[in-house]
């Protein structure tokens, strides 16, 4: 199992710099970008395909406390999968000016990024969508309820009723509760409609977006009813939102959420990859990746002759033999499907 798995992430991780023999390059192109929200001047940065033409669109959101630098390498991926990705540093955070207001004005920046993005050139402006980490994600949601063009919305580990989950920091993690509650201006007893105009819960009426929300099971902080909430939210006005719960909590819980996000954000924006290219390879890898991860967890066993696919198919990667990679990705996935 040990050396598949290796393999595999050897093949997702298959350098930025790759040039296929069979499709266009597939090295994103990368840049610095600057921008204002209201007076507030954001930085950030972009990533897009070489190919010409309009791709769709992603605007990552980096959590309370955090910085866009720590969303390069999403961005990076997202751009391998045909999007154009941008990562933008929050008011308060990173090189970006102004003081954080927690899901307040990163509101504002995050809708002038969506502006932003629609402008360029390489941009499909009808296909844009927003994808955020824990309070950013929180951003994502509550952007998306004043964006109703925005097409697309994927949200890890979000807080959607902002009173709750900083009452319950204030026993959990009292400095980030402390560090909320400066930004807000407030406590949650102090004043309850600032909290409640940054809850999603309380905006999802307005959502149009399509919505993914996914959540650990066993998160203390930002525990699997803030999605359920949100879903019963969304359904009372007749909205969709789909709520995944992963087991377990941390990172080993939520290793399938970029292939449940990548897949989510290819059905929303109409950008599925064609069978027998780079990124169909790509998707299939994380795929089975994640598939053997589940099998190792439950201890159940794989053979020999998957291990040995694995290998061929890399190699066929490796050589820019795309469709032949893609079709042995697929037996490896079928078998494994079989072998339950």
């Amino acid at each position: 199992m040990p050396f598949a798995l290796a393999a595999i992430v050897a093949l997702l991780a298959l350098p930025l710099a790759a040039r296929a023999t069979d499709a266009p390059s597939e090295t994103p192109v990368a840049q610095e970008i600057t921008l204002t929200s209201g007076d507030t001047p954001l930085s950030g940065y972009l990533y897009r395909p070489e190919e010409p033409g309009r791709h769709p669109a992603v605007l990552c959101l980096h959590a309370f406390g955090s910085d866009a630098e720590s969303l390069r390498g999403t961005a990076a991926t997202l751009a391998q999968f045909g999007y154009v990705a941008a990562a933008i540093d929050l008011r308060g955070a990173g090189r970006s000016a102004g003081k954080p207001e927690f899901a307040a004005g990163e509101v504002q920046d995050a809708l002038a990024t969506l502006t932003y993005l629609r402008q360029q050139e390489w941009v499909d402006p009808e296909r844009v969508a927003l994808w955020g980490a824990g309070t950013g994600g929180t951003v994502a949601l509550l952007a998306a309820a004043a964006d109703p063009r925005l097409k697309a919305a994927a949200a890890l580990l979000a807080p959607t009723d902002t009173a709750a989950f900083t009452t319950a920091l204030a026993q959990q993690a009292p400095p980030l509760a402390e560090a909320i509650t400066n930004a807000v201006g407030a406590t949650p007893a102090q004043d309850s409609d600032a909290y409640r105009r940054r809850s999603p819960i309380h905006a999802a009426a307005r959502i149009r977006a399509a919505v993914l929300a996914i959540y650990a099971a066993q998160d203390a902080l930002v525990p699997p009813i803030h999605g359920r909430n949100l879903r019963l939210a969304m359904q009372k006005a007749g909205r969709s939102c789909t709520v995944q719960v992963h087991p377990g909590n941390g990172p080993a819980a939520l290793a399938g959420a970029s292939l449940a996000m990548i897949r989510f954000l290819n059905e929303t924006l109409r950008n599925t990859p064609a069978t027998g290219s780079r990124r169909s390879c790509l998707l299939r890898c994380m795929d089975l990746l994640e598939q053997l991860r589940v099998r190792q967890i439950a201890g159940s066993p794989v053979s020999a002759d998957l291990f040995t696919e694995c290998d061929i198919a890399l190699a066929a990667f490796q050589a820019g033999k795309y469709r032949l990679a893609d079709q042995l990705l697929t037996e490896a996935l079928a078998a494994l499907a079989r072998s339950r």
